[in-house]
């Protein structure tokens, strides 16, 4: 194993399901680490990101679950970037994976003798396992309190692409309705699926930390604004499968050139719009 993942034989096959894209990688380094016992594999290109390890990682465990019933596998999980790896494990512990059963894995050539893996379960952006989700998000729950009626505002302050230009009147007109700012990268993975458990209505923009509308409830109203320079459809699809009502806003890109990641601005009048047809001021 090398990278994210990515998986050659012995006889130096690659298999296509594990590289980004399918495209052929080089391997220049000898191993330097060994893993003897049998072991799963959650690792796949972009496994560095919030979003992707828990719609398209933890997702893989309940069918591993299934195929390997009897055995005391262990699983091969990233251990960078560090600050991932609390959420990491306690995602896994929810799936019944105590810390013993984990192998934290670098990203250099990693020799595996006994290996599982899953061929692809998702499709980026707009497609994803709907019983991976579902068995993920009720084990999920399970750990936490859940019940309220909190309407929340996903921040991305932080961040330094795709950002909201007129956030400030943005904000001001939420304030009407009672929206709370919330930034969830500032909370434990424990926290952050007990606030949006709590959710009556999420708006936000397209974004990692929107991920969190997995542990909102079905009748949460979801609502996502999104630079008109690129389709965006990751958390429609998420949405979808909890069964949440979902919005778009599309508002103009500042630079079209970026995709997705630019920056652009919504429309007020129809943020004003969709707030009256589903919130009753508080």
């Amino acid at each position: 194993m090398v990278g994210n993942g990515f998986l050659v034989t012995e006889s130096g096959i690659q298999i296509a399901d594990t590289l980004p894209n399918g495209k052929p990688i080089e391997i220049t380094e000898p191993a330097v680490q060994v893993v003897e016992d049998f072991a799963v594999l959650l690792r796949k290109h972009g496994d560095s990101n919030f979003g992707h390890w828990l719609v398209e990682i933890c997702t893989r465990i309940p069918h591993f679950r299934r195929a390997f019933p009897l055995e005391q596998w262990k699983v091969i999980v990233p251990s960078r970037p560090l600050s991932m790896r609390n959420l990491r494990q306690t995602t896994l512990e929810w799936m019944g994976i105590d810390k013993d059963r984990i192998i934290w894995a670098e990203n250099e050539h990693t020799l595996l003798s006994d290996v599982a893996f899953m061929t692809v379960n998702s499709i980026h952006s707009h497609t994803h396992d709907p019983l991976g989700v579902s068995e993920f998000r009720r084990e999920a729950l399970s750990h936490v309190e859940t019940g309220g009626h909190r309407r929340l505002y996903v921040s991305r302050d932080n961040s330094m692409r795709r950002r909201l230009l007129n956030e400030a009147d943005v904000l001001s007109k939420l304030a009407e309705f009672g929206f709370e700012i919330v930034s969830p990268e500032a909370f434990p993975i424990e926290q952050q699926a007990q606030i949006f458990s709590s959710a009556q209505v999420v708006i936000g923009v397209s974004g990692a930390a929107m991920t969190n509308i997995l542990f909102a409830p079905s009748s949460c109203k979801v609502l996502s604004f999104n630079p008109d320079s690129a389709p965006e459809f990751f958390f429609w699809d998420l949405a979808n499968i909890v069964g949440q009502e979902f919005s778009f806003i599309f508002g103009p890109a500042s630079d079209p050139h970026l995709l997705s990641h630019s920056d652009f601005t919504v429309d007020i009048n129809a943020l004003d719009r969709w707030l009256r047809e589903r919130c009753i001021n508080p």
